[in-house]
Parts: C-alpha cells; structure tokens; sequence
C-alpha cells in the first residue's frame, strides 16, 4: 500500500494527500523495520516537508489534467517558503553531523578513509579500485570530502556560492552513483541537489525568496527547533544503555520531531574487522548475490537499497559476538534467519542452504597491494534446512578471525 501511495506522490497524482499518506504509511514501515540506511534517512526528511510544497502546479498529473489540490492553496506561500527553506538547512545540517564525525576520526584526518573506501572489496565496483594506488589523490579526496560536506550551509549566507555548491554536491552523489554504486543513496542525493540547484537558478520559480538564505524569522526559528530535537536525539546516542531504557516509539517520535538524526557513515567501524558473506545451495550457487567471491558488490547491490550491502554489519555483529564477545552470543540471529529467508525465497526449489562468510582485515597503513586483506576462502558458519514449510537453523562452527575491529555491539 505505501509503495502504491508513494508511486503516486511521485506522478503528481491525489496532490497533498498523496503525501500525507505516504510521510504516515512510511514512518509505520520504517518503525517496523529492522533495516534501514542513508537513503531511508534522505526520503523521511523529503516525505515530511513536501507535503507543505506545491508539487501538484509543475510537472504532475495534477497540474496537466486540472485536478487542483494545491497544498499551497491551503496553506499559502509562507508555509510553503518555510518548508523549503527547513528542508534546505536539515539537508546541510545532516551533511555538517556528516562531515564532523569523519572529522572526528583518524583515519579522515590522515586522508586515508576515501583510500579505504576505493580499496576495500565490498564498496567499491572492480574497475574503479586503480584510484587505490594514488596517494595523494586519496588524501585530497578525502579532505574534499569533508570540507564539502561541512561547508554547504555556507553558501545560505553568501546565495552567489549556493549554485557552485549545490553542483558540487550533485558531483558527489554521481561519485557514489559510479564508483561505488551506492544505490539509492547516491540517486536521491543527486535528486535532491538538482531540485535546489534547479530552483536556485529560477528554473522552477520566479520567486527569489526560496533561495534558503533569505529564510525569514519564523523560519529561523523553526529552523532552531528542529535543531535542538537533533541534538537532543544526538546527546541520547552517547547515554550508557540508551538502547535499553529508551523506548523505539520515543526515539522515532524524536527522530520525526527533528527530521534529523546525527549520521555517522564511514567510520572506523565500518573499515576494520568486517564480514562479508553469501548464501549458497548444496551447490554451492549464490542465491543471494550480494557479495561475489572477490568480495565486490553483486547484483543485489547495483540499483537496489542499502538493505543487503547493510545487512553485512549485522552479520559483522553475530559473527563477533560468537567468536569474541561470549556474553552476546545468540544476539541478533535473527539477522542471519532473515537471509536465509530471502534465500529461500530466491531460490524456491532448495531445502538446504548455508550462509558462508569471509574476513576483511585491512592494513592500518596505506600499502598498494591489498590482495591479503580479505580471506581467500569462504567459511560456513549457517545452516537453514527447511521441511514441510518451516526453516530450522543451526551453528556450523565459529567464524574466521579478524586483527581489529571498531564495532560496538551494545548499539
């Protein structure tokens, strides 16, 4: 139902209330899931503040067949204003909690993170890797990054900058899109840059004050409130035990207040001591291709959601905590029950199918050949059976060991 409604927003067809239902229906499917990424983070934010947009006068089903239902009829323009303008600034604020958590780490501040993020198996696509064996261009790219990321919000003072920093954040999306392919993240960030880009040069509307610079009073401070809900949510991260005394319905309600959250992407939790892994047959056929034997992104990667590629945190998590950490073990099975589901549901004729994974053990210093980094053979360490309809699991034996790691599996 809510991919019906959201297709519909998308065509310009039920105006507003297209969007009511799809910012209501996607907060229930995003509170219920167990799985989420950046682009699900992008869309929330997107999902809420269109519905204050008069997206049904251009470019819409609405608008060519004259059916009205111009939100902006309701509310008028200065809500409409508003809107705009808060969804400017959360999309640089989210880009600023970005930029200040890489700024934060080692790694970003050596300029080694973009070198990980080209070198390491899992992200980047196989012909792109050659960027790797140039170390200067990835300490450069890697400052850029941040820079780019933290700078954004700059431009809303000085509107001349906005239109060279909205391109130059389009650039970036087409990166993630091509050298990575980090589907959907790179499409909506590209998505989203083009609208403001877009509505920056005129293109969209004859009216000068959607440039976010000129955000008037009550936008500021609406602005200021949605800020403070983030850093509420932000300090409540950093509390001992949140995740254990911090009710789910209050940190989404929190999350939805502020149409925000802090984003921490590319940490060294997500370089050292990771697992890539694979679900195969008695045949040893990968039915879920989400990583190939050389550790690259598979099909289910390319121009799909996050889910897959982000599902190997999980996996990361129960395998560290089967092998490491004893007083977890059992936690988050669930994960590993959940490919194993989609694997049989891929593959519809097996009864038998067994989750292997390999180890990634980066170097923490830049070396050029990093053949040695991920293990050269596959390990099973899951195994589902499934008879008249029911699945049953098992352990097949501890995972492969790693040298470090950064996780934390209390979060």
């Amino acid at each position: 139902m809510w991919l019906l409604v959201a297709i519909a927003g998308c065509l310009g067809i039920g105006g507003a209330y297209s969007h009511y239902l799809n910012a209501i229906l996607f907060f229930i499917v995003f509170y219920r899931s167990k799985y989420y990424s950046i682009e699900d983070i992008y869309y929330q934010l997107a999902s809420f503040v269109v519905i204050f947009l008069p997206t049904t006068q251009v470019w819409s089903l609405d608008s060519l067949l004259g059916w009205g239902g111009n939100v902006g009829a309701v509310f008028g323009a200065d809500i409409t204003l508003l809107a705009l303008n808060v969804y400017a600034w959360l999309l640089a604020l989210m880009l600023l909690s970005a930029a200040t958590e890489k700024a934060l780490t080692a790694n970003w501040r050596k300029g080694l993170s973009f070198y990980y993020f080209v070198a390491l198996p899992h992200l980047t696509l196989p012909y792109w890797r050659w960027l790797k064996n140039y170390k200067l261009l990835c300490q450069f790219s890697s400052w850029m990054t941040v820079i780019g990321q933290g700078t954004l919000f700059v431009g809303y003072f000085i509107p001349a900058l906005l239109p060279l920093l909205w391109l130059k954040q389009c650039a970036f999306g087409f990166l993630l899109i091509c050298i990575v392919d980090l589907s959907f993240i790179g499409q909506l960030f590209v998505a989203q840059f083009v609208l403001f880009f877009l509505i920056t040069l005129g293109s969209l509307t004859d009216s000068a004050s959607y440039v976010p610079a000129s955000t008037p009073l009550l936008g500021v401070g609406m602005a200021a409130l949605f800020i403070v809900f983030a850093a509420i949510r932000s300090f409540f991260l950093e509390l001992k035990g949140y995740h254990q005394w911090m009710p789910k319905w209050c940190d989404q309600s929190v999350r939805i207040l502020s149409g925000s959250c802090p984003v921490k992407v590319f940490s060294d939790a997500h370089l050292f001591g990771l697992y890539i892994y694979q679900v195969v047959d008695d045949s040893g056929k990968n039915v879920l291709p989400a990583f190939m034997d050389d550790g690259g992104p598979g099909p289910l990667q390319r121009w799909h959601p996050r889910y897959y590629q982000g599902a190997m945190y999980s996996v990361t998590d129960v395998c560290l905590a089967k092998r490491y950490w004893s007083e977890y073990s059992g936690s988050r099975e669930d994960r590993l029950d959940d490919l194993l589901a989609a694997g049989f549901t891929l593959a519809a004729d097996s009864q038998r199918l067994t989750l292997r994974v390999k180890a990634i053990n980066p170097s923490e210093h830049y070396e050029k050949n990093t053949s040695a980094w991920l293990d050269a053979q596959w390990t099973n360490i899951y195994e589902g059976v499934r008879q008249n309809g029911k699945v049953s699991t098992q352990w097949l034996g501890l995972p492969p060991a790693v040298k470090k790691t950064a996780r934390n599996f209390k979060r």
